[in-house]
């Protein structure tokens, strides 16, 4: 083993992995964020606790963004969301929990601020999931026959979002 856990890993300056008494911790700036939640099992299923556990996620208007913020949010956790789509009947259910906001992910600005909102509202961060996409039929064509500003929107939804969430 040496010095160092196995699982102790530098990413980049601004983020540490580091393992103790099998719990991940990953340190960015000032967060402390316990990765690994403490699954049970229930028969054969592996059921999780996300109580007092924050998560950001993007694309929740609908689909898989949707399900993952429900199913968060019913293992105990709070989760910030964010979609261009109304927020979902069953998400809203789970009242102060829940911090949805109807948004448009491109902006930087906007995300920095959404981020920081769930942060300071809910003490944490523990995980974020991007989800938010676009697959527009019709619009997408191959790469000869897309209109450049159509390539553009996909670009910012599908990609550029993904770093202001970081």
């Amino acid at each position: 083993r040496g010095s160092k856990c196995a699982r102790h890993r530098q990413h980049s300056k601004k983020e540490t992995f580091f393992h103790t008494e099998n719990i991940v911790v990953k340190r960015y700036n000032s967060f402390m964020v316990d990765h690994d939640p403490k699954p049970t099992r229930e028969g054969t299923m592996i059921s999780f606790d996300y109580s007092g556990r924050h998560a950001v996620v993007t694309g929740a208007g609908g689909g898989i963004g949707e399900e993952i913020a429900f199913q968060y949010l019913a293992a105990g956790g709070s989760v910030t969301a964010v979609d261009v789509k109304p927020c979902a009947q069953r998400l809203s259910e789970f009242g102060e929990r829940l911090n949805y906001q109807q948004a448009d992910i491109t902006d930087a600005a906007l995300v920095k601020a959404l981020i920081d909102g769930g942060v300071q509202k809910f003490g944490r961060l523990d995980h974020l999931a991007n989800v938010a996409g676009v697959l527009w039929f019709g619009r997408d064509k191959s790469l000869f026959e897309m209109d450049m500003d159509t390539w553009d929107q996909v670009f910012d939804i599908n990609l550029k979002s993904m770093v202001y969430t970081i």
